[in-house]
Formats: structure tokens, C-alpha cells, sequence
């Protein structure tokens, strides 16, 4: 499995650092912080190769049918929360992030590449976890008590990550 991600400022750790306190009666906090744009699964064609997929995400943004400019604006202005998502422990508590031109771009690659369900195209949800797994009233609490400085920032790569060695094994230009 890979995934096209995109990159997330140092801001938002700093900013999770300050919520630390508010998360703690989460069952897990998250340290590494990802913005998952669309996912791929390789099992049902044998396993592609890191460059095989580097190259049809490389293709696909590259295309005159691409969606959006070689820019894309971002913000994190809000924590939210999923009471029951489709797979691991709930809740799950996230900073909501904003993007038109994202949820675009996730929708054009939904057409390249196979949509996972429940997840993806229209249930997509761009977002950055903070923790996992707890009570819906803790999720509520923290969703209502905290706030902090909107995050803004533009991207014009996308990483590859490569589950199997859980790290980034290419970026790619939009």
C-alpha cells in the first residue's frame, strides 16, 4: 500500500505540543503528523514498485486534465472529530483542513486510481490526526474548548509514502 500525502508545516506538531494536556485522555496520541490525500492499494495488481507509482502519480498531475493550479492553499482553523470511522479505535480527534482545491485534486486522483471505500471521493475528509480511541464526550469537550492560531500554508509537491518501509519514498511536483 502507498499513499500520496500531502506535506504538513512544523507548525502544526508546534500547535498539537500546545493541546497535548487536552489529548491526554485519549487512548493514543499521534506524533507523526499526515494529511493523506489518496491511498493505493497495489494487492490487486501484484504489488507495483515505488517508481512504477511515482510515475503514473507523476503522469497524472502533469496532465492537461489536471484539476487545479500547481499551487494549493491550505488551513487548519478547526478541531473536529469522527464519533465511528471505518476502521480502528474511535474517536478519532483531528484538525479539519480546508482546501477546495485539495478535495479537487483528491476527486481527479479518485479517477486515476481506485477509491478506497468509505474513505475516499465523496466521503473524503481532509484531515491531520491528533489522537485516537476514548470517549465521544472527551472528543466533544476537546473539539469545544480549544483554540489556537489558524494554520495556513501552500503546497506544490506530494509525497509518496511506502507503508511497507513507513517512510516517504518520493515526492512529485503538482
Amino acid at each position: 500500500m502507498f499513499s500520496i500525502n500531502v506535506p504538513v508545516p512544523t507548525e502544526v506538531a508546534r500547535v498539537r505540543e500546545t493541546l497535548y494536556h487536552e489529548l491526554t485522555g485519549f487512548e493514543r496520541i499521534r506524533n507523526r503528523h499526515t494529511l493523506v490525500l489518496k491511498r493505493i492499494d497495489t494487492s490487486d495488481s501484484g504489488g507495483q514498485r515505488l517508481h512504477r507509482v511515482r510515475e503514473r502519480v507523476r503522469e497524472c498531475l502533469h496532465s492537461s486534465k489536471m484539476p487545479v493550479q500547481r499551487s494549493i492553499h491550505l488551513k487548519i482553523d478547526t478541531i473536529d472529530f469522527f464519533d465511528d470511522p471505518p476502521a480502528g479505535s474511535a474517536p478519532v480527534v483531528y484538525f479539519h483542513v480546508e482546501s477546495d482545491p485539495l478535495r479537487y485534486l483528491h476527486l481527479y486522483l479518485c479517477g486515476q486510481f481506485n477509491p478506497v471505500e468509505e474513505i475516499e471521493a465523496t466521503n473524503y475528509v481532509p484531515h491531520v490526526t491528533l489522537a485516537r480511541g476514548g470517549s465521544v464526550d472527551n472528543a466533544r469537550r476537546v473539539c469545544s474548548n480549544v483554540s489556537f492560531e489558524p494554520i495556513s500554508w501552500q503546497i506544490n509537491e506530494l509525497h509518496i509514502w511506502d507503508n511497507r518501509y513507513r517512510e516517504v519514498g518520493a515526492s512529485v511536483s503538482i
